[in-house]
């Protein structure tokens, strides 16, 4: 069998175990055919990219068995890569260097038919997230040619998209050729990041995801901090508010559907780094993160922005934005999300079931509702909300009382649309508690909008802890 080139040159030759439903004009379609013996691929210069070597099998019904020597050569006809295959098996290869920086980081080889991975570099056991700051990628270092194909498994260590869209790798030492830079590199060449489309505007559907390798496995009732770098590529034609990450023990299903940790805010800087940064309580085992928008873009608040580069591809239709440094620390103490020593003046609930309203002190006490996630801007509830939701129906249906759900925003927009806004936030709440079976005659509302904060409102911080969902209990 030959294929060849549409310049006439051989594509690639070799001999077939034709099977029954062969067919000339579809040659080696799924199931037709089986390759046997040597193999030949070639480059369009004419020069030999790769030869193979197939076992010869009895009938349609055997597998196609690779079996002997396996030959890669670069456009040069340098040989650059050979392994050996013993009935199928891979017994004899070097699979993949990878280096950190431009230094040899480490190897898997397979020897005897047995996968094993030398490092060459001391591995970072501060970080939980392996390769968190992406410096350890797949070589070699130097220019390559890339087309934005490639999943980013086939690009650095300890990762890989679960959806198997194509998230990009930039580092200094491997650039690629016809992807656009996503930031001026004139005052940070030591930079490692990922890549991935939150939003894909000619679809509204398309989103990319990434999902990292956790050691050691997380413990059971254990408290974490997550620390993510991100920012908004110079390329991207929109930006989005919807991130987050989902921790799992198992490699998830595509997408983020309900992701343990949501950052619903507006991300739209694309001239500096935001770190964003959570607490993580473990279940116990999990062995996976996963990062990407919040599962349902219908849900998202997503907005135009005029890009400063003109790029080939899809860049300038997408929400696309470039991330760094994910790090996940055992040791809490040094968090920089950490907001505890703000000086706010409500009583923080620490769990209901601990909760007991026949106490006194309970009754008229203020009680902020930990998790509750809105659109930016809206009253609609987002999924996230839904867990510490059903928490209050519980504790509700449980005791015989009555609360007062009041809303609060920060001072940004007019007094009127801040206490409009809040209102409808606490309604949505109380409807939400409604159609779970609660009386309405038990639960009132209010919107206070920006009259009540608990810090001023001088930080980015401070203005997240104003805006919140507060309930009240009240003896019936």
């Amino acid at each position: 069998m030959v294929n060849h080139y549409p310049n006439g040159r051989i594509l690639y030759k070799g001999k077939v175990l034709t099977c029954p439903d062969y067919s000339e004009r579809y040659p080696c379609y799924n199931s037709t055919c089986r390759k046997i013996g040597e193999w030949v691929y070639y480059y369009q210069n004419g020069r030999v990219k790769q030869i193979e070597n197939y076992l010869r099998v009895k009938d349609c019904s055997s597998d196609e068995l690779p079996d002997g020597t396996w030959k890669y050569f670069n456009e040069s006809g340098i040989l650059v890569k050979q392994e050996e295959y013993k009935e199928g098996l891979l017994w004899t290869a070097d699979v993949a260097r990878f280096y950190h920086h431009d230094q040899l980081a480490g190897e898997i080889l397979v020897r005897n038919g047995i996968r094993d991975t030398i490092w060459h570099i001391e591995e970072n056991r501060m970080n939980f997230v392996l390769n968190g700051d992406f410096k350890v990628y797949f070589g070699p270092p130097q220019q390559i040619t890339g087309d934005g194909q490639d999943e980013i498994g086939q690009q650095i260590p300890f990762w890989f998209s679960n959806n198997r869209n194509t998230p990009d790798y930039y580092n200094p030492y491997r650039r690629f050729k016809n992807i656009p830079d996503n930031m001026d590199h004139a005052t940070n060449e030591n930079y490692d990041y990922v890549g991935v489309i939150l939003y894909h505007h000619p679809t509204k559907r398309y989103s990319e995801y990434i999902t990292g390798n956790i050691f050691p496995h997380l413990e059971p009732g254990k408290k974490y901090c997550l620390n993510i770098r991100i920012r908004l590529s110079q390329n991207s034609g929109f930006f989005i508010d919807q991130f987050g990450g989902y921790f799992s023990d198992t490699i998830p299903s595509p997408g983020l559907v309900s992701p343990q940790v949501s950052f619903n805010q507006k991300l739209n800087n694309r001239n500096e780094w935001k770190t964003l940064c959570a607490f993580y309580t473990a279940t116990g085992n999990e062995r996976y993160i996963t990062l990407g928008s919040n599962g349902n873009l219908k849900m998202a608040t997503i907005m135009p922005i005029v890009p400063v580069n003109m790029s080939e591809g899809d860049y300038n239709q997408s929400a696309y934005y470039i991330i760094d440094q994910v790090k996940l620390s055992a040791d809490t103490t040094d968090c920089s999300c950490e907001i505890e020593d703000v000086a706010v003046q409500f009583t923080e609930r620490i769990n209901f079931d601990l909760m007991n309203p026949a106490d006194s002190f309970m009754c008229n006490k203020v009680f902020v509702l930990k998790n509750i996630f809105f659109e930016f801007d809206q009253s609609d509830l987002l999924p996230a909300s839904f867990e510490e939701l059903e928490k209050l129906h519980i504790f509700l249906n449980t005791n015989d009382v009555s609360i007062m759900i009041s809303g609060h925003t920060d001072h940004i927009g007019t007094p009127d649309y801040n206490k409009a806004l809040s209102l409808a936030r606490a309604n949505a709440v109380s409807e939400w508690l409604i159609k779970k079976g609660i009386d309405k005659n038990r639960i009132q509302t209010e919107g206070f909008g920006a009259d009540l904060p608990l810090v001023e409102n001088d930080t980015e911080t401070h203005r997240a802890i104003n805006r919140r969902v507060e309930f009240a209990i009240k003896r019936n």
